[in-house]
């Protein structure tokens, strides 16, 4: 019987992600539905290294370069499949779990920071348990947590850090959500690393990013940015209280009438523009870019996510 470990509520419980192990490892257990509710804007990578020693072959997973595909074994087996290299297998992995202030909320099902929070525990129990060498980095207010993982008792204490610094976001979300400094991200880019970076991009721009992440400190990037419905698409709902920044100001509060049909498409523009300019970012940066509606996320989305096998 498949597992039921969709993220819900508003805090992070270490019986669920160390539960992850079950999927992370054993994908034939994920939910056979594939959602299709994830936002438009998904951004394939393009994979480098051509010429390397090869390893082995393995089934095709949507978001893979189809130039690495092997005709022939695929015709004979009627199914893709691709190259795959040695140095692929040993390709350092740096998981970025950026849990800023503004991924705690959720308008309903569940927190952001809750999801984003299983999102990292997932990856970590698959790359160690495919034998790849992960870092995992995380970052908020007042956070910062840099670990190795090697065996599965890492992750499993990495589970647990994760746990922890969740709750300590619960005390320290209300501060102003600044990016980490850029020497700290460039520090953990050592080795050229396959990142994952779980972030709302909230405290980001493009140009920033660009700053933190050069391309040529990479090889391959992506990037799993959770959304909220609200954030997309308003609901007529009367008036709400909200907060806003602008610049280095601090926090006021607004009254937001969502019954006006001006307000709410105004708000949906801003969105998609905000959308529009990570996308051509990620098409740029040749980067994975999956944003994913938090409140319809289901664990066979992991599918589209370009995962070692």
């Amino acid at each position: 019987m498949q597992p039921d470990l969709a993220p819900t509520g508003t805090e992070v419980r270490l019986a669920e992600l160390l539960a992850l192990r079950l999927i992370a490892t054993d994908l034939s257990r994920l939910p056979a539905r594939l959602s299709r509710h994830h936002l438009d804007g998904e951004q394939r990578s393009r994979q480098r290294g051509q010429g390397r020693e090869f390893a082995e072959l393995r089934a095709y997973q949507g978001g893979d370069d189809v130039r690495r595909i092997d005709w022939r074994v695929t015709a004979r087996r009627n199914e893709p499949y691709l190259r795959v290299f040695e140095s692929e297998r040993r390709q350092p992995q740096l998981i970025w779990l950026d849990l800023s202030a503004s991924l705690y909320f959720g308008s309903r099902t569940v927190f952001k920071s809750v999801l984003v929070s299983h999102w990292a525990a997932f990856l970590g129990w698959r790359l160690v348990g495919l034998g790849q060498p992960v870092r995992l980095l995380v970052t908020g207010p007042g956070i910062e947590l840099w670990l190795n993982l090697r065996r599965p008792a890492d992750v499993a204490a990495a589970c647990q850090r994760l746990a922890q610094a969740h709750a300590q976001l619960a005390h320290t979300h209300l501060r102003d959500s600044e990016a980490p400094a850029v020497g700290r991200i460039q520090a953990v880019l050592a080795g050229r690393p396959t990142l994952w970076m779980l972030s709302d991009l909230d405290h980001w721009t493009p140009a920033s990013l660009d700053l933190a992440l050069p391309m040529q400190r990479l090889n391959a990037l992506t990037l799993l940015q959770p959304i909220d419905a609200v954030e997309a698409e308003l609901p007529a709902v009367g008036t709400l209280s909200v907060e806003s920044r602008s610049g280095d100001r601090k926090a006021r509060e607004q009254r937001l009438s969502t019954d006006s049909a001006r307000v709410r498409h105004r708000h949906r523009q801003a969105f998609n523009e905000r959308q529009d300019s990570w996308q051509q970012w990620s098409g740029r940066r040749q980067a994975r870019w999956l944003p994913i509606t938090s409140q319809t996320f289901n664990w066979s989305e992991v599918r589209q996510w370009p995962l070692p096998i």
